[in-house]
């Protein structure tokens, strides 16, 4: 019976590791009172984290959602104390600094006197229906505010912002051409400083300048992945302009 019991436990537990599987969702178990947080390997990778690379910690934990998304985050533990139940989207930052959003569905437990016990769930990698949802999004937003005849230049702020939204500690330009020059012309780009963008008015259009102005000459992409090291601006005063304002890739 004892062995009969076991193997009913281990079919029971190969089940649940297939339906996790099936679903992309991995369970968490939250011992509350014993500050003890329980994650599989599967769970950690949701986290950006290799197996074991969780403290177990509630603070452990905090330091990995994206700061700006805490208070939501603390508002459905404030909602499970009430209710018992759990629901909550997030975003969570690997160790890369690429941001990644989360589903968390569960139950809250309590002991006999109404406390927080245990809290256990599953959680998900919803970040590609995220992604769609903030595209589709912008993209409304952006014709609307063509259709209503908004400034060209509170269209191309919102451009940015749009592309900025997609990934941490990237930045966006939009610089206008002026063929008299030709030179180029600030367009767009909210959330560099005016030190940044307030030079490139009026520079002049040429391959050596920036690789903005190897773009529009040469008529192909440029990537710059490193603006310290590529021979192309070494010495330039662009090059000097760029890491001046902390910045080092440009595309």
């Amino acid at each position: 019976e004892q062995k009969l019991t076991l193997e009913k436990l281990q079919a029971n537990h190969e089940l649940l590791d297939l339906a996790q599987a099936s679903a992309g969702a991995m369970a968490f178990d939250w011992h509350i009172q014993e500050a003890v947080n329980i994650w599989s390997p599967e769970h950690e990778a949701l986290y950006g984290l290799p197996p074991g690379g969780f403290d177990g910690t509630y603070q452990g934990w905090k330091k990995l959602v994206y700061p700006p998304d805490w208070p939501l985050v603390l508002k459905c533990l404030d909602h499970a104390h009430e209710t018992g139940e759990i629901a909550v989207e997030y975003r969570v930052v690997w160790p890369d600094g690429s941001l990644h959003w989360l589903s968390t569905k569960g139950q809250m437990f309590f002991d006999d006197q109404g406390q927080p016990l245990r809290m256990v769930g599953f959680a998900s990698n919803v970040t590609p229906r995220k992604i769609v949802e903030a595209q589709l999004a912008g993209e409304k937003q952006l014709l609307e505010m063509i259709a209503a005849g908004r400034p060209l230049t509170d269209v191309l702020d919102a451009l940015c912002l749009f592309v900025e939204g997609f990934t941490s500690d990237c930045f966006c330009g939009v610089y206008l051409i002026d063929w008299s020059g030709p030179v180029f012309r600030n367009g767009a780009a909210p959330s560099l400083p005016a030190s940044y963008a307030d030079p490139i008015e009026g520079m002049p259009v040429l391959p050596e300048t920036a690789p903005c102005g190897t773009v529009v000459c040469l008529k192909t992409q440029v990537i710059a992945t490193d603006m310290k090291t590529d021979p192309r601006w070494q010495g330039s005063s662009y090059q000097a302009h760029v890491l001046a304002h902390g910045l080092r890739a440009i595309w």
